[in-house]
Formats: C-alpha cells, structure tokens, sequence
C-alpha cells in the first residue's frame, strides 16, 4: 500500500519498465499525490518523483555495490553502517549486487542535480534527485516490477518514514557537483584551458607531496593563498586537491568556508602560483 499522506509524488510507469515513457511525465502537474487518483496506478510499475515530494526527497542508487563499497572504504567509510545506522528506506529489484536507498534532502537544500560517479567504465552509484532542468528524476519502487522479472522489495524501512540524508553523504554530493562546476569554470578561462593538457600523473603527484610540508592547520591568510595557488595550476583536479589538502585539519575545515574561498578565486590572482606552493613547501622541509 502506498502512503498518499506523507507528501509523495508518484508517476506511473508500464509494467516491467524502469523508466515513465508518457510525454511529460517529469511536470508536477502530471505526478499522482492524491490517494483519490490511486486507481491510475493498478496494474502499473510506480516511480517516485523526487523533487516534487514535501519534503523533496532522493535516492542512492547503487549499481554496483563491490565497487560502491571499495570507494567508500578509501574514504574511510563503512558502507553498510551507512545504510543500517541512518535508516534508510532501502529497496532491492532483485538484481545482484545493487541497492537503492530514499532519503529526504534538507529543506535548505532543495532539489540536487542528479550525479553519477563511475569507475571501471561502469556505473559505480549515482545521486539522483533532479535533472539539470530542474525537473524531476524518478526510481521506480515496490511493488514494481524490474524488467527482469524480479519484484522490488523493501529490506529496510519503507516510504512510511523516510530519514534525511546523512550529513557526510550529502558533502560527497555537494562536491562532486563543486567539482564538475569548477572545471568547467577553467574551462572557459583561456590560459587555464591551455594548462589542461601539462596534467600529468607525475605533476599529481609532485603537488600532493608538496603539499604534506605545508599544514592545513595555519592562519587564514596562509590557508587562502594555498587554496588559491593550487586552483591557479589551472589542473582538471586543482579543486579536489585543495579540498583533501584542507580536509587535513579536520577541527577547522567547514565546507561552506572552503566553498566560499574558492568561489572568490580568480585565474587572474598570478601571485598565487605553484611558486607559493614550492616556497611555502620548501619552509616546511621539502627538499625535492
């Protein structure tokens, strides 16, 4: 039974199908949230509309979760403590290796773009909420049926109390949407552009290790200057690689300050270069 009084949109989907094929299906106008229309889901898959739920809601859609799991070991998270500790609403269509869990977005928040995160030329998990549009993305719910045959289940939880996202999982999204805005930001920088090319695995690398002499844990004017010099290295990754090197004073770092410092950097701030990187790395005690 679905619950019609907790703020739900759904949309109808033909059975055994993942995805609404009716025009217009991902308008408000024509997204089902009123127990009286229920009749137009019999015999149906349902999709859930996130964007147009109050509160909006979202899913962790994880394709494949070996993989999903690595990720999140590297960063020194325990996928499944995620799921079970947070108490997601978490559904399986029966496909080995996959789960997806709803949660509800912060009303300060809004709706998110939709973003996938690939490794091994495949789908690794995907944060799905909003197209770029600003329409509504959907993912199909029980008791739907998956086009193979299986029937979506709930294994946790159900939409009857669905939590909001945990706080870590909702920073992972919000910077890889900051990372995909900022390269294309350089993109349209000229001399940046021009850099892209000289990125190279050993030039990573060197940063990095320089970056170890230089502590994250230091005044403001030091901390923005750093941020600002490794931006200015115009490399596609220049943005993540100031955020682990903040994230290394963990007391200090806040997200909203780390994103407002990068919002005011300018390619055009040529004092900050790799030079202060070197120099300041150099104080430190690299002798590279």
């Amino acid at each position: 039974m679905l619950p019609f009084d907790r703020g739900l949109a759904y949309i109808a989907i033909p059975s055994h199908l993942k995805k609404p094929i009716t025009k217009g299906w991902n308008l408000k106008q024509n997204c089902i949230t009123d127990g009286a229309d229920a009749n137009k889901l019999d015999g149906k898959n349902v999709g859930i509309a996130h964007a147009y739920c109050e509160p909006i809601t979202c899913c962790w859609d994880i394709d494949n979760y070996r993989v999903t799991k690595e990720l999140f070991d590297l960063r020194g998270v325990e996928l499944k403590n995620v799921l079970q500790k947070s108490n997601a609403a978490v559904m399986h269509s029966g496909r080995r290796n996959s789960l997806k869990a709803v949660f509800t977005l912060p009303e300060s928040v809004g709706a998110l773009v939709t973003k996938v995160v690939r490794r091994n030329d495949g789908v690794a998990y995907e944060f799905r909420c909003a197209s770029t549009t600003g329409n509504t993305v959907c993912d199909v719910i029980p008791p739907s049926i998956h086009p193979s045959g299986t029937q979506y289940r709930w294994v946790q939880g159900d939409l009857t109390s669905i939590p909001e996202i945990p706080e870590r999982l909702l920073a992972h999204w919000k910077n890889i949407i900051d990372d995909e805005a900022v390269a294309k930001k350089s993109a349209t920088q000229s001399h940046i552009i021009q850099n892209w090319e000289h990125e190279t695995p050993r030039k990573i690398a060197l940063l990095r290790k320089q970056l170890t002499y230089i502590s994250p844990d230091c005044d403001y004017p030091l901390w923005r200057d750093i941020i600002w010099a490794i931006l200015n290295t115009g490399f596609p990754s220049a943005y993540a690689i100031a955020r682990d090197w903040s994230e290394g004073a963990p007391h200090r770092y806040q997200y909203a300050h780390f994103h407002n410092t990068t919002e005011s950097w300018s390619a055009n701030r040529a004092r900050h270069t790799w030079g202060t990187i070197y120099h300041y790395a150099r104080m430190g005690g690299w002798h590279g």
